[in-house]
């Protein structure tokens, strides 16, 4: 919990106000459909069950690219590209 489980938690007020920014967003429900499609990634490409339904989430969403430490920088899963926002650019 950001408010009091972390080594500086936020302020509820802080709390607040990144909820109600953040609030815009679209939001995907975890559905039945959505369930089943993790699975069928899950069992496709080896990863976990929680990845897979992020990735179910995404894909549903239309949304084409996940920011991932967890994940292969690179790899596409179902149309999903993962790119991995530590990763040094060689630069």
């Amino acid at each position: 919990m950001v408010t009091r489980k972390i080594k500086e938690p936020l302020s509820l007020d802080d709390a607040e106000k990144i909820i109600n920014i953040i609030s815009v967003l679209p939001v995907e429900e975890i559905d039945l459909p959505l369930v089943k499609r993790a699975i069928d990634t899950q069992k496709r490409y080896g990863i976990s069950f929680w990845d897979s339904l992020i990735l179910a989430a995404a894909e549903r969403s239309g949304c084409g690219r996940v920011l991932s430490e967890d994940l292969s920088d690179g790899q596409q899963y179902n149309g999903v590209f993962i790119e991995n926002p530590f990763k040094s650019s060689g630069a």
